[in-house]
């Protein structure tokens, strides 16, 4: 028997919003993380602009 959330409708997962969102709406959610979870988020995002940084 698969997991309940293996059989849920993906549909309701889409991201159906348009524009992107707005810096006050990612802070609001980087607030509702638990903190270890937002400081690992915030190190990707650095480590991500270091390589972009390098590849330039």
């Amino acid at each position: 028997e698969k997991a309940p959330s293996v059989c849920e409708d993906e549909s309701e997962y889409k991201y159906k919003r348009k524009k992107s969102a707005s810096k006050k709406e990612v802070l609001a959610l980087l607030n509702e993380l638990p903190p270890q979870i937002r400081e690992h988020y915030l190190n990707l995002l650095k480590l991500e602009k270091e390589l972009w940084k390098k590849k330039d």
